[in-house]
């Protein structure tokens, strides 16, 4: 299981080169989760749903899940309701990962992935919390009608990050993987935007900076 990861992780990073080299940054794992999921330091999969996907299939999820690192889902929407939080940025993730593949609709683990907003556009044409609030003022029946599947992966442990570095951790990533690739294809236009917003953020961190200084300052006696 673990080799087959690393096999398709490889044919992504030559693929996709900007997601595979992000890939790139996290290890793998393995636990008894039914699906799989991140925390931004790992992708952990059930081995049993690992095996019922083909590598296609499993392709998907491994974007999906450094999507959710790429857009900082797992840090953001503490405060909001978790199940329509979670709806709201699988919606995301996922139209942007068709987009990419240029398809119409993708199945994983013989469920159609959700990627339309409730007003029926695309999810890439929005952040999660915009189709949050979307779901918000939604019918709950409509809800559980349209979006009312297992999902691909779980996003329970997000609510268990709590390191504060991880933001900056994954901007100085994301610029490292946007100067070489940046400018490629594959890249969705939503993504993009994100992209560019992050890339006009200072650059130097200032944890970076305090560290250099103490650094320094050791020997100066």
């Amino acid at each position: 299981a673990s080799k087959r990861l690393l096999l398709n992780r490889a044919k992504l990073l030559d693929e996709f080169p900007f997601f595979g080299r992000l890939l790139l940054r996290l290890q793998f794992g393995f636990a008894k989760c039914e699906t799989a999921f991140t925390d931004m330091r790992r992708i952990v999969f059930d081995p049993e749903f690992e095996c019922r996907l083909n590598d296609d299939e499993l392709q998907f999820v491994l974007l999906h899940e450094i999507m959710h690192c790429v857009l900082k889902h797992c840090l953001r929407g503490q405060t909001l309701n978790h199940y329509l939080y979670n709806i709201a940025c699988d919606i995301v993730v996922n139209s942007c990962i068709l987009e990419i593949y240029h398809k119409k609709s993708f199945t994983v683990d013989g469920c159609m992935v959700i990627h339309k907003a409730p007003n029926g556009k695309e999810g890439n044409l929005y952040s999660a919390e915009e189709i949050y609030y979307m779901l918000l003022t939604a019918d709950p029946d409509e809800i559980q009608k349209m979006y009312g599947g297992d999902g691909i992966d779980t996003h329970i442990i997000w609510d268990r990050i709590l390191d504060s570095t991880l933001s900056d951790l994954w901007d100085h990533h994301i610029r490292d993987a946007s100067k070489i690739y940046g400018k490629g294809s594959g890249i969705p236009k939503g993504l993009k935007r994100y992209l560019k917003q992050i890339n006009k953020t200072p650059k130097t961190n200032w944890r970076q900076l305090l560290h250099d200084h103490i650094q320094n300052d050791r020997c100066d006696f």
